[in-house]
């Protein structure tokens, strides 16, 4: 080795251990992680996780891509720098089998609508109307907590690479969440029930579509839920009197209240007899829904009481496509 060769090493040695080297550090990409716990004690639903959806506190643009979490006391989420409001809702819209999110991108058009079909699945009784055709719909709860604020304090970094199962919080807020869809219960003492051969197939009209959920309000679409009246109660003291029910989850109301309702809610009940014939029953209801809360979500109920023909014969009820088998209860008399 020349001297020129050892000068330079020398040289290079002492500006290497004569410099004070700031320590490496892992940036967590310029983001905070938010936790948002979540309190289901104003529902009564038991679900399987939780999702959360970010917008801008100020445009209401959406600001990351739904983030799921597995366990439904909690939910992070990463945010850089800014001013948000978090949306949260029970499980995912994967499992909303019959829920579906619109207008996802601006918190000023996140929609729940239920899903709807433009044809009805009883075709005998089809009411005349335009409204779109329900069957069944998903419980659904949601919060919105406002104005969560990311400074550059809440940025996390890291000294030295962090474990991968190493979370660093920077905030925690919470979300108690509100039931959003209703329960609809009907009840109707019917006589001469023992000359029905089945359940009779049913609408109620008039249902409201989805929910907006940043404003609170209803969807201004209307849709018919359709089901099968098959709970049946026998008066143990005439077996010609009975009552027929039946509970169902929706929207509820097309208004907020129902001193506010522009369309009539029909009940319309196709019933097969037992000598074959059909029967149909269509009522107004509007006037007879009772509108509370159990304290955990609204609830409409219905109750009145209709006749049937009384008709004998055997109508060959197994083997007709248009019989729904009752669904018995039985209760207990007292003694």
């Amino acid at each position: 080795m020349n001297i020129k060769h050892f000068v330079m090493i020398l040289s290079l040695a002492s500006i290497i251990f004569s410099c004070n080297h700031d320590h490496l550090y892992y940036s967590y990409g310029d983001v905070a992680v938010v936790r948002i716990n979540i309190d289901w004690s104003n529902t009564h639903l038991t679900p399987n996780g939780v999702s959360a959806y970010a917008f801008d506190h100020v445009s209401g643009r959406a600001v990351s891509e739904c983030v799921i979490s597995s366990k439904p006391e909690w939910v992070d989420i990463e945010l850089p720098m800014g001013n948000y409001d978090i949306l949260v809702v029970n499980d995912t819209e994967y499992e909303l089998n019959n829920i579906e999110f619109k207008g996802i991108e601006n918190l000023n058009n996140f929609c729940a609508m239920i899903t709807a079909q433009t044809e009805s699945k009883f075709k005998g009784i089809q009411f005349k109307s335009d409204n779109c055709f329900i069957s069944d719909c998903d419980k659904l709860a949601y919060d919105i907590v406002r104005n969560v604020t990311i400074d550059q304090i809440d940025i996390v970094y890291y000294h030295d690479k962090p474990d991968v199962n190493t979370v660093l919080l920077s905030k925690t807020v919470n979300a108690r969440l509100q039931q959003v869809t209703e329960l609809i219960d009907i009840e109707l003492e019917v006589m001469n029930l023992n000359s029905a051969a089945g359940a009779p197939r049913s609408q109620l009209t008039d249902l409201a579509a989805g929910y907006r959920l940043n404003n609170g309000e209803k969807h201004e679409d209307v849709v018919t839920h359709e089901f099968v009246l098959n709970n049946r109660v026998i008066d143990p003291d005439n077996n010609k009197l009975g009552r027929i029910s039946k509970k169902m989850i929706n929207f509820g109301l097309h208004t907020q209240t129902k001193a506010d309702l522009t369309y009539p809610h029909k009940l319309i009940m196709s019933f097969v007899l037992i000598n074959g014939e059909t029967y149909v029953v269509e009522l107004d209801v509007t006037e007879l829904i009772e509108c509370y809360h159990d304290g955990f979500q609204n609830v409409h109920k219905i109750r009145t009481s209709i006749e049937i023909p009384e008709v004998i014969g055997s109508g060959g009820g197994a083997f007709d496509p248009d019989i729904e088998e009752w669904d018995d209860i039985e209760v207990d008399l007292p003694i």
